[in-house]
């Protein structure tokens, strides 16, 4: 195992097994249906909502892709750029635990931010388990 997918991993043992169980379907070969087949895109989009899960999941994916977005904007121009030059293996260990540590992981897995509105799409798809207002399925 990688030591990106180890780290990918590792951050989403927090949370719920039903989630969890979504994110390992959306990075696994058989992706479930209206999900990018590319494992790229996959995995990128497991780590937005993962994010989503663990910062914001009290959230709409309107609200949470605006807060990404705008988070992982800022990390690409600041601290991305000497991030990178320490290492593409392991994520600085001073993120631990924060939301850069998923954004350090969106970095590597898919190099420059996407818009809040692609990200909502993204988060769209799918349901949260741990969240409190409990959205209606589609």
């Amino acid at each position: 195992m990688s030591d990106q997918l180890a780290a990918v991993l590792a951050m989403v043992s927090g949370l719920s097994e039903e989630d969890r169980r979504t994110l390992v379907a959306l990075i696994s070969g058989r992706p479930p249906p209206g999900h990018p087949a590319s494992r790229a895109k996959r995995i990128r989009n497991a780590l937005l909502i993962g994010c989503w899960a663990e910062f914001f999941p009290d959230r709409s994916p309107y609200d949470a892709a605006q807060e990404i977005a705008t988070a992982w904007r800022r990390y690409a121009a600041d601290a991305w750029p000497r991030d990178r030059l320490m290492s593409l293996d392991s994520c600085p260990v001073k993120y631990a635990g924060t939301i850069r540590s998923w954004l350090w992981a969106l970095q590597v897995e898919s190099p420059g931010s996407l818009s809040a509105e692609t990200i909502r799409k993204i988060l769209g798809q799918v349901e949260l388990t741990n969240r409190k207002d409990h959205r209606l399925p589609h």
